[in-house]
């Protein structure tokens, strides 16, 4: 009989980008690679065909057009090759993920944040976001709120309250924004080095994370101020 150390486990990790966030969207380019023991293997990444066209929403997110994949194999032509039915090595285990986002905001000088856990990254999410942020506000003041330029953040879909101004930042410059700050620190506090098992479970622990965050005001003031920023 064979020990596991003589037959490795092989892992296959795919990834696939989408016309959008919905189970119901289509695949426009898929990749794999495989992990036995702790070498990985790459299989590689195929652009595909989708049956529909690409929105620019999600195209703003992978960098994938229309036109990219215009000349393109179908799905079905190509799936085969990643499924491990064609191929000689066997495949013991699929691996996919899924995600949840969270849009955060905080205003370091007070110490407050306000935040929504989404399923998606687009024009709703963003809307549903400013509302969140506009609830925060106090009455009588007016947000300034620094953002990059994400194809979500800038879409005019997004729906913008009278109590907030967006100021986005240049191209590829997270420097100058403060709220980058945050995603290490709960990564590195209370999201990373764990297994999820369910979707609402990644949603579970996205949530209590925030709200550790929101629940210290003098660690959004640590991490958030910048000594720089308030000398100039």
């Amino acid at each position: 009989m064979a020990s596991f150390s003589d037959t490795p486990t092989r892992f296959r990790i795919v990834d696939l980008e989408t016309t959008g966030t919905t189970p119901n969207d289509a695949v426009v380019e898929i990749g794999a690679v495989d992990l036995v023991g702790r070498e990985i293997i790459p299989i590689g990444s195929d652009l595909v065909r989708p049956p529909v066209p690409i929105p620019p929403e999600a195209s703003a997110i992978h960098q994938i057009t229309d036109t990219d994949v215009s000349r393109r194999p179908r799905l079905e032509e190509v799936l085969p090759r990643y499924m491990g039915v064609d191929g000689a090595d066997r495949v013991d285990v699929f691996v996919a993920h899924h995600w949840a986002s969270i849009f955060g905001a905080i205003c370091p000088a007070k110490g407050k944040g306000a935040g929504l856990v989404m399923p998606w990254c687009d024009s709703q999410a963003m809307s549903a976001h400013l509302k969140e942020i506009s609830q925060a506000v106090d009455p009588g003041a007016h947000a300034i709120l620094l953002l990059d330029q994400a194809g979500w953040h800038t879409s005019p879909k997004v729906k913008l309250p009278a109590t907030i101004t967006l100021r986005p930042l240049p191209p590829r410059s997270p420097e100058l924004n403060a709220v980058e700050n945050v995603w290490p620190f709960l990564r590195d506090n209370w999201l990373s080095d764990r297994v999820f098992n369910s979707y609402e479970d990644i949603v579970d622990h996205c949530c209590a994370a925030w709200n550790k965050l929101v629940d210290q005001p003098w660690t959004i003031m640590s991490i958030g101020l910048r000594c720089w920023a308030q000398e100039c």
